[in-house]
This record gives structure tokens, sequence and C-alpha cells, in this order.
């Protein structure tokens, strides 16, 4: 793998939504399991410019409860020359992805603190590690 040039030009928040399951018991309720999901899109704007977009959710299931449902995309438009070239299109499908997670992490830590549930921080952890794994 060679040197990467990639660069982020911009972010924005694409998707915030928030809901309150008002039938949620925490006095009741030990721990609490999210049924969270990631999912990525990564589309082509030009030979040289890609935007690649994160989304984290939280679903309320009736089988699993969870206090809150939750849904945020955030998406980037990045620049790497020749992006679609197979030994440089790792760096849209790791990096990019990598360089996103910590503005969803803040975001989804800042919403579930101010929405006045207890703050839910996502993990330090390989989200390109992740997305190779469930890609399998």
């Amino acid at each position: 793998m060679g040197k990467s040039d990639l660069l982020l030009l911009k972010y924005q928040v694409d998707t915030i939504h928030f809901s309150l399951n008002e039938k949620f018991d925490f006095k009741s309720t030990k721990s609490v399991k999210l049924n969270q999901n990631f999912s990525r899109i990564i589309d082509k704007i030009d030979e040289n410019h890609c935007k690649v977009s994160l989304t984290f959710s939280v679903d309320d299931r009736e089988e699993n409860p969870t206090p809150f449902e939750l849904n945020v995309q955030i998406s980037g438009i990045f620049k790497l020359d020749n992006w679609e070239e197979d030994d440089r299109s790792v760096f849209i499908n790791t990096n990019a992805v990598a360089i996103l997670y910590p503005f969803v992490r803040s975001l989804v830590a800042t919403l579930t603190a101010n929405a006045n549930v207890p703050a839910y921080v996502l993990p330090v952890f390989n989200i390109a590690a992740w997305f190779e794994e469930n890609d399998k």
C-alpha cells in the first residue's frame, strides 16, 4: 500500500433523530443492551473526489427495549487522486470511515447528554476493522 494523500475537504451532519422511549423504566433496569448498527455509503463525485457517509443507529425493539431510538449520519467530502483504483480505494474504505467516526462519536455523546438521558459514549475502536469483518 502506498502513501495516502487522502484529504477531508468538509464534513456535514446529514441526519439527527432522537426519540425518547417514555415506557422505558430506568429504575428497574440495571443494564441496557443497545440494538446498534453502523453503515457506510460511498458515492463517487468524480475520479478524485467522493462522498463518504457514516450512519449510526439505535433501534428500540420489543424483545430488547432501549431508552431511546437514535439515528445520526455524517458525510464527508474526500479528495484522493484516482481513488477508485484498487490500491487506493482501501484509503476510502478504511481511512475515510476512521476519520468520520470521531465526529459520529462526539455527536452521539452530545445528543444523548443533552436529551437528559445517561450520555452514551461510543467506545474507541477500529471501525474500519469492524466494517471489514461485517463485510465478510
